[in-house]
């Protein structure tokens, strides 16, 4: 483990394991994922899962709640056509850009960015008061999400009413693209990720040595450890408190 700028950067962990009920008082009631596009949050938010057995953590996604929340709003903003059948969200925001792209008339493309922007807002803005919802009822929750900009970063801390741990899977830019270079091979077309968009929004998460522009409770460094170790270390984290 190595500490620096105030940070837990976490290179050499055990495996994952199984942790007892009497461990359970230790642990947030949100554990926080936040980090690039591929860098691992889903995968870890599923270790974590299993690892926390039997306490009832669920995995709440943004990635699966704006596949239906956020193509609603940009079909009732008439940003695709009302047929648009939606497979990913980086597809999603590549269809929506070049139709937006496609638009001769510059005053109308500028509306259709407007309402564009304003769809992603609120679609976020629903996502975390959903999280509320969820939290004050009592449930423990995985958030796997982004945070990539000060408004999302202040969205983010309105968790803290919580007991909450924020997670940043860490990926340096030489790694992410040897990760997305296999998934596409291994993938379907449909579900390939666009390596040019992701990285054209990678310097919104983090710096040239993949640190995090906010601040988080733990980094863990995804791109050299297994899912296996990175839930291992977040649970012995708490385990040791």
């Amino acid at each position: 483990m190595i500490i620096k700028n105030n940070f837990l950067i976490i290179t050499i962990l055990s495996s994952a394991f199984v942790v007892g009920m009497e461990e359970a008082n230790n642990f947030p009631q949100i554990f926080f994922l936040n980090g690039p596009s591929s860098s691992g949050k889903t995968t870890l938010a599923l270790q974590l899962q299993h690892a926390l057995q039997p306490h009832a953590y669920y995995i709440k996604s943004y990635d699966e709640f704006r596949e239906n929340d956020l193509v609603k709003r940009v079909k009732e903003n008439n940003l695709v056509p009302d047929n648009y059948v939606f497979t990913t969200v980086h597809t999603l925001f590549e269809d929506v850009n070049s139709a937006i792209n496609n638009t001769k008339d510059i005053d109308e493309q500028l509306l259709l960015r407007t309402l564009w922007v304003t769809s992603i807002e609120a679609s976020s803005k629903a996502f975390y008061e959903h999280i509320h919802a969820a939290a004050s009822q009592g449930n423990k929750l995985i958030v796997d999400t982004v945070v990539m900009n000060e408004q999302l970063q202040k969205q983010m801390e309105t968790l803290r009413i919580y007991t909450m741990c924020t997670v940043f899977t860490r990926i340096t830019l030489d790694t992410l693209k040897e990760r997305i270079a296999k998934r596409n091979l291994s993938d379907s077309p449909k579900e390939h990720r666009s390596l040019e968009r992701i990285m054209r929004v990678y310097p919104l998460y983090c710096n040239q040595e993949g640190n995090p522009l906010y601040t988080h409770d733990i980094i863990v460094d995804t791109g050299a450890l297994t899912p296996q170790e990175a839930a291992a270390y977040v649970i012995n984290f708490y385990s040791r408190l």
